[in-house]
């Protein structure tokens, strides 16, 4: 018997964006997890880089969604101050661990 990876029951983050578009996001892969619980350290100074490297792992997070909807770097910069990311983050965190809690 083979286990079937297309017949997990798959769950969503309902995001609501800047533009009014609603998309249902995916459970983050494994590398746009890495990337954004990497950079989300506790720090008092970010370089360049690595808020770079965190706008563009929230972009990747946020365009893997039911509706296929890009969100891009710019859109992430232009729409979402310190605040609003932290929130984000926050709550998708709190989703992700919600869903690794749960059966399917």
């Amino acid at each position: 018997m083979y286990y079937d990876m297309t017949d997990v029951k798959k769950r969503y983050f309902p995001v609501k964006l800047k533009n009014g578009k609603k998309i249902d996001v995916n459970p983050p892969k494994l590398k746009v997890f890495r990337a954004i619980t990497a950079l989300t350290k506790t720090s008092d100074k970010y370089n360049n880089e690595e808020i770079d490297n965190l706008v563009k792992a929230i972009s990747l997070a946020l365009s893997s969604n039911r509706q296929n909807y890009t969100v891009t770097t710019k859109q992430i910069e232009d729409w979402l101050d310190y605040d609003e990311i932290y929130d984000l983050l926050t709550k998708y965190f709190t989703w992700v661990q919600g869903t690794i809690s749960q059966k399917n």
